[in-house]
């Protein structure tokens, strides 16, 4: 977790009737979870929290429910026409709005740091970044991203090689930084994130698991009770195994499997063990190695919030009331316990008074569940969904994943949040969080009739308050909710819904069935209450819907193929048509365009610039094909198009290789300013890092490795090499530093030979190094991969 800061709020309003208590909500924990301000002496109201550093929404909600800005605080943030206080913690006063956390300062995958910052509305036209690794301080523009109501969002990406970064921004004339001026200083290990690199790359499937499948097959007659269990379970799932596979999803998430009594299982009574109906924990062994066997990850569900009241630990409480040593462990207010509504003790949302809330304030109640995290992590899963992670203390979530991580390195723990500060938990915190607001701005566009301009500036600004896009799950719908088709009723914009989830920056999760094109006939259940799409999966593939199948296998297996898709950036484009919104995805020299059509007709759409000019194919829902460089979508189409050089581009590049030395030796001769070929010698500096201090050093590497400021090359340098790799005939990995202590110098060396497969010639590869690292491993690695 990054440093935290102890926060005093205070509010001190006039004297009002009936203001009996105060709330604060907001950011600094959820919207939907108030912190209780208490009474001072002088009758203002108090409350002290420990926050890290971040851009905090907040309002203080009076005791009849009006809600009121901060009078002691100026600063305030608006989005939606929805204007509240805003806390800056550790990070710069007006007009900048910055701090040293995501979404405003993150390091990317490819070695880069990304630095954003808001500019208030009418204190001038731009920003600039300034900063400095340790070789002198540098200025550039940064880039306009995105828009609120009172801020513009700028952001700029810098290439980052050494252990130290130091900025400041410059903000019509004046330095702007840490209170007067300071410097921001950040070591880049501090932004390194532990999301395990596999998630990075993955989809997931969600199997409920009483509705998936029952083990050999058939469901028999459904109860009158919509919630009554249906009898899936984890024989069942696993022979469910084979389709998951054939599907191309990474990971298979597990509705809860623990002793319940519900069909759902968030009711839990027994954390310890696999519920007996699923068929217990040997039932749970074979499904898990089953997947793994197939490539398959397999996460576990746990609710943490809330148990059921047949929980030991509750029945001994019931039995014993203050005596029992758990007491502590549940909110309780009245002891004996009751039936109904005011049982004594506080319990989870909407009546569910048969689940009592777990104290997680409680040393006991926060040991109890990081134990059941470390206890299944140990059994082998890869990693968890924690249910309602938002109202769980970021302390306590925190020790989870380090008991989970003790356990399994690469296991990830994401979270469902339903707020739309996602990044309030996945810095530092959980690897992951579900997006709620990009499935609404996408269901703003296809169900709801948004512009495409609202809805391009929806995106840019859930792409401004995130880091990398692995950081998010998106989806069409989760199993809490009513499922996509049975809401909108056509497939046609089901299927488009799919495809948006299937390009978009974030994981994509998927709703058991929906790839088979499953709906219900109740669309208005609310949350949490959308029973008739929990429907039981039918395994008769003659009712399957064999075009939404396609599609979210292609889906799957394009975006495995592709790395923009994976884990490239993203750009909300403009179409240039009122029925059609998308966005584009890119990652070193490919790029993916999206379209998506909502109307009914044939549209024509030429091909947005600031990208090879061609377009190709590669995902289509409905109807589509490229004409005259155009892109023709039929009603209620979508596509994903590669963008392309031209024939003649591509002919003339691969001329550039083959003739590349003759014309380099010409353009030496002759005395050329200019030499229209790659360079056929390459000298690399893979680091200015060394292990040896030797006096004499002319490049000073012993000093900059002990001060910091030695940079290492990035993973986006190497991208950008790609082309030259490929007509280089000699490669010298010299100078600097020593190239052996370089974490990524066999992946260097497999970059180049990728690159280098399949042209004509000789490669030769030069390692100029102090030999101290080199051994038998080393060399034979060096070697193979050379």
């Amino acid at each position: 977790m990054r440093t935290r800061h102890r926060i005093l709020f205070r509010y001190a309003p006039p004297p009002l009737p009936g203001l009996e208590w105060v709330e604060l909500r907001g950011e600094v924990k959820a919207w939907s979870d108030p912190v209780p301000l208490r009474r001072a002496g002088d009758g203002a109201f108090e409350a002290e929290l420990e926050l890290g550093p971040g851009v905090y929404a907040y309002k203080l909600q009076h005791a009849d429910r009006s809600w009121h800005l901060d009078p002691a605080n100026p600063r305030t943030v608006a989005e939606g026409g929805h204007r509240n206080s805003a806390l800056v913690v550790g990070g710069t006063p007006e007009p900048v709005l910055h701090a040293p956390a995501a979404p405003w300062l993150f390091a990317r995958d490819d070695g880069r740091v990304t630095v954003r910052a808001g500019l208030r509305r009418g204190a001038g036209e731009g920003l600039a970044l300034r900063w400095d690794e340790g070789h002198g301080w540098r200025e550039a523009a940064m880039e306009p991203v995105a828009e609120t109501n009172e801020h513009r969002i700028f952001e700029r990406t810098l290439p980052a090689g050494a252990r130290a970064l130091h900025y400041l921004f410059r903000a019509g004339g004046a330095l702007v930084g840490r209170g007067a001026g300071e410097a921001f200083s950040v070591e880049r290990r501090a932004l390194r994130s532990g999301v395990p690199e596999w998630w990075k790359d993955a989809s997931v499937y969600t199997v409920f698991v009483d509705r998936f499948r029952r083990a050999g097959g058939g469901w028999g007659a459904a109860p009158e009770d919509e919630q009554a269990r249906r009898g899936g379970d984890l024989e069942g799932a696993r022979e469910g195994l084979d389709h998951l596979a054939e599907l191309g999803v990474g990971a298979v998430h597990l509705t809860p499997v623990f002793a319940s009594g519900s069909a759902h299982r968030y009711d839990v009574h027994g954390f310890d063990r696999v519920d007996a109906a699923l068929g217990g924990e040997p039932a749970l062994r074979a499904f898990v190695d089953a997947a793994h066997a197939r490539g398959l990850r397999v996460l576990l569900d746990v609710p943490a919030t809330h148990v059921s009241r047949e929980l030991p630990e509750f029945l001994d409480v019931r039995d014993r009331g203050p005596a029992s040593p758990f007491f502590s462990w549940f909110e309780i207010y009245a002891h004996p316990f009751t039936e109904g509504l005011e049982p004594g003790y506080r319990y989870y949302q909407k009546g569910a008074w048969r689940e009592p809330l777990l104290n997680l304030d409680d040393a006991g109640a926060r040991a109890f569940v990081v134990d059941v995290f470390r206890r299944w992590a140990r059994f082998g899963v890869d990693g968890f969904r924690v249910d309602a992670a938002a109202e769980l203390p970021k302390a306590l979530l925190a020790e989870i994943v380090r008991a989970v991580r003790g356990e399994r390195a690469d296991a990830v723990v994401f979270g469902e949040i339903t707020s739309d500060h996602v990044e309030s938990w996945t810095d530092g915190l959980l690897d992951a969080g579900t997006d709620f607001l990009a499935q609404e701005a996408l269901r703003g566009f296809l169900e709801r009739g948004a512009s495409p301009e609202a809805t391009r500036a929806a995106w840019l600004r859930r792409r401004a308050r995130r880091s990398e896009g692995h950081t998010r799950l998106g989806f069409s719908a989760t199993h809490d909710q009513v499922r996509t088709l049975s809401r909108v009723g056509d497939r046609r914009l089901a299927r488009l819904e799919q495809l948006a989830v299937l390009t978009r920056p974030e994981v994509p999760a998927l709703l058991y069935g929906d790839e088979i094109g499953l709906a219900s006939d109740a669309p208005e259940r609310g949350f949490e209450d959308a029973w008739p799409d929990r429907m039981p999966m039918p395994w008769d593939r003659t009712s399957w819907d064999a075009t939404t199948l396609a599609l979210v296998k292609g889906g799957l297996a394009l975006r495995r193929a592709s790395a923009a898709l994976r884990r490239g950036d993203e750009l909300a484009l403009d179409w240039g048509h009122a029925e059609v919104a998308g966005f584009r995805r890119r990652a070193g020299e490919e790029t993916v365009d999206v379209a998506l059509h909502r109307g009914e007709g044939e549209v024509r759409l030429p091909l947005p610039g600031g990208a090879p000019p061609q377009g190709r194919l590669l995902l289509v829902a409905g109807e589509a094909r490229i004409e005259e460089g155009a892109l023709w979508l039929g009603p209620k189409s979508g596509a994903a198009l590669a963008r392309e050089a031209s024939r003649e581009a591509r002919e003339l590049f691969e001329a550039v290789h083959e003739e590349g030395p003759r014309v380099a030796a010409e353009a030496f001769v002759e005395g050329w300013d200019e030499c229209p070929a790659l360079p056929s010698r390459l000298y690399l500096t893979l680091t200015e890092r060394c292990n040896l201090r030797c006096v004499h050093c002319i490049t000073g590497a012993p000093a900059r490795t002990a001060d910091g400021s030695a940079r290492d090359m990035a993973p986006w340098v190497l991208d950008a090499l790609r082309e030259a790799f490929a007509g280089a005939r000699y490669v010298g990995l010299s100078h600097g530093g020593e190239s052996l202590v370089h974490g990524r110098f066999f992946e260097t060396l497999a970059t180049i030979q990728q690159a280098r497969a399949g042209r004509p010639g000789r490669l030769d590869v030069h390692l100029l190094t102090n030999g101290r690292r080199l051994d038998p491993d080393t060399l034979a690695s060096s070697s193979t991969t050379a």
